[in-house]
C-alpha cells in the first residue's frame, strides 16, 4: 500500500490565491499566449485581440496594487 502526502494550504490566508491575483495571472497568460505568436497573425487580427485583452490587464493590475 502506498501512502501519498497531501499538502493542504490555507488558501483563505494566502494572498497568492486571492481572486485578484488569480485573475491577473489568467489575463497575463492570455496576453503572453498571443504575444508569443504575434508574428503568425495579421496586424488587424492581432490588434483586435489586444484591444480585447489589454483592458483586462489594466483592470487586474489596478486590483493587485491596492
Amino acid at each position: 500500500m502506498s501512502h501519498t502526502l497531501l499538502c493542504v494550504m490555507d488558501t483563505n490566508s494566502d494572498p497568492v490565491y486571492s481572486r485578484n491575483v488569480v485573475e491577473f495571472v489568467a489575463v497575463a497568460n492570455e496576453f503572453c499566449k498571443y504575444a508569443e505568436h504575434a508574428s503568425e497573425l495579421k496586424g488587424d487580427e492581432l490588434l483586435k485581440i489586444l484591444q480585447r485583452i489589454l483592458p483586462y490587464v489594466s483592470e487586474s493590475l489596478s486590483f493587485t496594487t491596492t
